[in-house]
Protein backbone atom coordinates (compact mmCIF):
# COMPACT_ATOMS: atom_id res chain seq x y z
CA UNK A 1 0.00 0.00 0.00
CA UNK A 2 2.73 2.73 0.95
CA UNK A 3 4.50 1.73 -2.44
CA UNK A 4 1.69 2.49 -4.48
CA UNK A 5 1.31 5.53 -2.32
CA UNK A 6 4.57 6.51 -2.95
CA UNK A 7 5.12 5.55 -6.64
CA UNK A 8 2.03 8.18 -7.05
CA UNK A 9 2.59 11.25 -5.52
CA UNK A 10 -0.72 13.26 -6.05
CA UNK A 11 -2.62 10.26 -4.72
CA UNK A 12 -3.72 10.57 -1.42
CA UNK A 13 -2.37 8.03 1.25
CA UNK A 14 -5.12 5.30 2.62
CA UNK A 15 -7.14 6.15 -0.61
CA UNK A 16 -7.87 2.38 -1.52
CA UNK A 17 -8.17 1.76 2.27
CA UNK A 18 -11.22 4.03 2.26
CA UNK A 19 -12.52 2.64 -0.72
CA UNK A 20 -12.64 -0.82 0.61
CA UNK A 21 -14.10 0.71 3.71
CA UNK A 22 -17.00 2.32 1.58
CA UNK A 23 -17.16 -0.87 -0.64
CA UNK A 24 -18.01 -3.21 2.69
CA UNK A 25 -20.57 -0.24 3.97
CA UNK A 26 -22.52 -0.97 0.49
CA UNK A 27 -22.83 -4.28 0.80
CA UNK A 28 -23.91 -4.37 4.62
CA UNK A 29 -26.43 -1.72 3.42
CA UNK A 30 -27.77 -4.22 0.48
CA UNK A 31 -27.57 -7.18 2.88
CA UNK A 32 -29.72 -5.24 5.11
CA UNK A 33 -32.17 -4.06 2.48
CA UNK A 34 -33.22 -7.86 1.25
CA UNK A 35 -35.15 -9.04 4.71
CA UNK A 36 -36.47 -5.38 4.79
CA UNK A 37 -37.66 -6.20 0.82
CA UNK A 38 -38.96 -9.29 2.24
CA UNK A 39 -41.16 -7.98 5.04
CA UNK A 40 -42.51 -5.00 3.05
CA UNK A 41 -43.78 -7.68 0.59
CA UNK A 42 -45.06 -10.08 3.05
CA UNK A 43 -46.77 -6.45 4.43
CA UNK A 44 -48.20 -5.85 1.03
CA UNK A 45 -49.60 -9.42 0.58
CA UNK A 46 -51.91 -9.15 4.06
CA UNK A 47 -52.64 -5.50 3.96
CA UNK A 48 -56.06 -4.48 1.69
CA UNK A 49 -59.62 -4.56 2.03
CA UNK A 50 -59.41 -7.81 2.98
CA UNK A 51 -56.48 -8.43 5.56
CA UNK A 52 -54.62 -11.35 5.80
CA UNK A 53 -53.05 -12.30 8.84
CA UNK A 54 -48.69 -12.94 7.95
CA UNK A 55 -49.02 -16.32 9.31
CA UNK A 56 -52.01 -17.08 6.73
CA UNK A 57 -49.85 -15.48 4.13
CA UNK A 58 -46.61 -17.92 5.17
CA UNK A 59 -49.09 -20.65 5.23
CA UNK A 60 -50.83 -20.50 1.91
CA UNK A 61 -47.07 -19.25 -0.08
CA UNK A 62 -45.41 -22.45 1.51
CA UNK A 63 -48.47 -25.29 0.37
CA UNK A 64 -48.70 -23.32 -3.20
CA UNK A 65 -44.69 -24.04 -3.63
CA UNK A 66 -44.74 -27.21 -1.79
CA UNK A 67 -48.03 -28.77 -3.78
CA UNK A 68 -50.24 -28.59 -0.83
CA UNK A 69 -53.71 -27.54 -0.03
CA UNK A 70 -54.34 -24.98 2.00
CA UNK A 71 -58.40 -24.01 2.16
CA UNK A 72 -59.27 -24.42 -1.18
CA UNK A 73 -62.63 -22.87 -0.50
CA UNK A 74 -61.29 -19.63 1.58
CA UNK A 75 -61.10 -16.75 -0.29
CA UNK A 76 -58.03 -15.60 1.52
CA UNK A 77 -55.70 -17.92 -0.88
CA UNK A 78 -57.90 -16.72 -3.96
CA UNK A 79 -57.16 -13.07 -3.38
CA UNK A 80 -54.00 -13.88 -2.79
CA UNK A 81 -52.53 -15.33 -5.31
CA UNK A 82 -55.02 -14.08 -8.06
CA UNK A 83 -54.45 -10.37 -7.08
CA UNK A 84 -51.83 -9.43 -4.55
CA UNK A 85 -49.39 -11.67 -5.07
CA UNK A 86 -48.91 -10.99 -8.98
CA UNK A 87 -49.20 -7.25 -8.13
CA UNK A 88 -46.22 -7.70 -5.13
CA UNK A 89 -44.14 -9.66 -7.94
CA UNK A 90 -44.43 -7.07 -10.54
CA UNK A 91 -43.54 -3.89 -8.23
CA UNK A 92 -40.32 -5.67 -7.50
CA UNK A 93 -39.05 -6.65 -10.75
CA UNK A 94 -40.31 -3.36 -11.98
CA UNK A 95 -38.27 -1.23 -8.56
CA UNK A 96 -35.50 -3.44 -9.77
CA UNK A 97 -35.57 -2.66 -13.50
CA UNK A 98 -36.09 0.89 -12.67
CA UNK A 99 -32.80 0.94 -10.50
CA UNK A 100 -30.88 -0.24 -12.96
CA UNK A 101 -31.63 1.83 -15.87
CA UNK A 102 -31.09 4.81 -13.20
CA UNK A 103 -27.62 3.47 -12.44
CA UNK A 104 -26.93 3.19 -15.60
CA UNK A 105 -27.80 6.59 -16.75
CA UNK A 106 -26.07 8.12 -13.84
CA UNK A 107 -22.79 6.38 -15.10
CA UNK A 108 -23.01 7.39 -18.65
CA UNK A 109 -24.26 10.82 -18.20
CA UNK A 110 -21.72 11.49 -15.51
CA UNK A 111 -24.17 12.61 -12.94
CA UNK A 112 -25.26 11.49 -10.06
CA UNK A 113 -28.52 13.28 -10.30
CA UNK A 114 -29.31 12.02 -13.69
CA UNK A 115 -32.94 10.81 -14.35
CA UNK A 116 -35.20 10.47 -17.44
CA UNK A 117 -36.62 14.06 -16.74
CA UNK A 118 -33.81 15.66 -17.52
CA UNK A 119 -33.43 13.83 -20.98
CA UNK A 120 -36.49 14.71 -21.88
CA UNK A 121 -37.75 10.49 -21.92
CA UNK A 122 -40.44 10.99 -19.18
CA UNK A 123 -42.22 14.26 -20.99
CA UNK A 124 -41.65 11.99 -24.58
CA UNK A 125 -43.71 9.32 -22.57
CA UNK A 126 -46.42 11.72 -21.50
CA UNK A 127 -46.73 13.46 -24.79
CA UNK A 128 -47.57 9.97 -26.23
CA UNK A 129 -49.83 9.15 -23.22
CA UNK A 130 -51.78 12.05 -23.73
CA UNK A 131 -51.96 11.88 -27.80
CA UNK A 132 -53.75 8.82 -27.21
CA UNK A 133 -55.83 10.10 -24.23
CA UNK A 134 -56.87 13.04 -25.43
CA UNK A 135 -56.51 12.36 -29.90
CA UNK A 136 -57.67 9.24 -29.62
CA UNK A 137 -54.35 8.23 -31.63
CA UNK A 138 -52.18 5.44 -30.88
CA UNK A 139 -50.57 2.40 -32.25
CA UNK A 140 -52.23 -0.52 -30.14
CA UNK A 141 -55.44 -0.60 -29.93
CA UNK A 142 -57.75 -1.31 -26.86
CA UNK A 143 -56.62 -0.88 -23.00
CA UNK A 144 -52.93 -0.79 -24.63
CA UNK A 145 -53.18 2.33 -26.63
CA UNK A 146 -51.48 4.51 -23.58
CA UNK A 147 -49.09 2.35 -22.85
CA UNK A 148 -47.91 1.37 -25.74
CA UNK A 149 -47.99 4.82 -26.99
CA UNK A 150 -45.96 6.19 -23.93
CA UNK A 151 -43.26 3.37 -24.39
CA UNK A 152 -42.68 4.06 -28.23
CA UNK A 153 -42.06 7.61 -27.44
CA UNK A 154 -40.04 7.36 -24.77
CA UNK A 155 -38.13 5.26 -26.85
CA UNK A 156 -37.99 7.74 -29.95
CA UNK A 157 -36.82 10.59 -27.42
CA UNK A 158 -34.04 7.96 -26.50
CA UNK A 159 -33.29 7.48 -30.52
CA UNK A 160 -33.28 11.13 -31.10
CA UNK A 161 -30.96 11.75 -27.96
CA UNK A 162 -28.35 9.01 -29.52
CA UNK A 163 -28.42 10.33 -32.70
CA UNK A 164 -28.13 13.97 -32.27
CA UNK A 165 -25.49 13.63 -29.62
CA UNK A 166 -23.71 11.19 -31.92
CA UNK A 167 -22.40 13.32 -33.98
CA UNK A 168 -20.92 15.46 -30.83
CA UNK A 169 -19.14 12.69 -29.76
CA UNK A 170 -21.78 11.47 -27.48
CA UNK A 171 -20.25 13.34 -24.67
CA UNK A 172 -22.81 13.50 -21.39
CA UNK A 173 -23.07 17.62 -22.23
CA UNK A 174 -24.24 17.09 -25.43
CA UNK A 175 -26.48 14.21 -24.35
CA UNK A 176 -28.21 16.30 -21.38
CA UNK A 177 -28.29 19.45 -23.96
CA UNK A 178 -30.13 17.35 -25.97
CA UNK A 179 -32.03 16.15 -23.80
CA UNK A 180 -32.98 19.53 -22.09
CA UNK A 181 -34.00 20.62 -25.89
CA UNK A 182 -36.93 17.54 -26.09
CA UNK A 183 -37.99 18.17 -22.69
CA UNK A 184 -38.94 21.58 -23.68
CA UNK A 185 -40.22 20.38 -27.34
CA UNK A 186 -42.47 17.49 -26.00
CA UNK A 187 -44.02 19.84 -22.91
CA UNK A 188 -44.98 22.17 -25.24
CA UNK A 189 -46.60 19.76 -27.67
CA UNK A 190 -48.17 18.30 -24.51
CA UNK A 191 -49.68 21.77 -23.80
CA UNK A 192 -51.03 22.43 -27.02
CA UNK A 193 -52.65 18.93 -27.24
CA UNK A 194 -54.89 19.87 -23.88
CA UNK A 195 -55.34 23.48 -25.06
CA UNK A 196 -57.29 21.99 -27.89
CA UNK A 197 -58.73 19.10 -26.09
CA UNK A 198 -61.95 18.25 -24.50
CA UNK A 199 -61.94 19.06 -20.59
CA UNK A 200 -62.82 15.41 -18.99
CA UNK A 201 -59.67 13.76 -21.54
CA UNK A 202 -57.15 16.55 -20.62
CA UNK A 203 -58.26 15.74 -16.92
CA UNK A 204 -57.77 12.12 -17.50
CA UNK A 205 -54.09 12.68 -19.29
CA UNK A 206 -53.13 15.60 -16.40
CA UNK A 207 -54.12 12.83 -13.98
CA UNK A 208 -52.11 10.12 -15.64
Amino acid sequence: MMDIDRAMPGRRPGLETDFSRYQRKKRLFLICLVPTLGLSALFSLGSGSADIPPSEVCRILWCDLTGGVYDPGGVAGFILKEFRLPRVLMGILAGMALGCAGAVMQVVLRNPLADPYILGISSAAGFGASLAIVAGIGFLPGTYMVMGNAFVFSLLASGMILAISGRHGASPQAMILTGMALLFFFQALTTLLQYFGDADAVKAAVFW
